[in-house]
């Protein structure tokens, strides 16, 4: 089993005018390409050979495309069986590197 974990900072998603369920949006309609479930809510689990590289996409997809989203989050967590991997500190990590590429 694969997972996906999202918890957000209520407070400033609140003070920013957008919801969880706004925020959340993009890796719905991500899970319903895929076949991920959303277990609970900003929880997404997929089981099978192909659930690593559909979660994985996403986080992928959200370090280039929506980097806005980490603003909101206290957690985001890709869980591969009983391994979590903190995607916050790697977004962290990528951007520094993606910093350093340029400077």
């Amino acid at each position: 089993m694969v997972s996906l974990e999202f918890v957000f900072d209520e407070e400033k998603v609140r003070m920013s005018g957008y919801t969880t369920d706004d925020l959340l949006e993009p890796m719905r309609k991500h899970a319903a390409k895929y076949g991920i479930t959303e277990e609970r809510y900003g929880y997404f689990a997929m089981d099978g050979k192909n659930a690593m590289a559909a979660l994985s996409m996403y986080v992928m997809d959200t370090y280039r495309k929506n980097q806005g989203l980490m603003d909101y989050l206290t957690k985001f967590e890709l869980i591969i069986g009983n391994e979590v991997d903190d995607c916050l500190k790697g977004f962290v990590r990528w951007k520094n590197r993606k910093i350093a590429k340029y400077a």
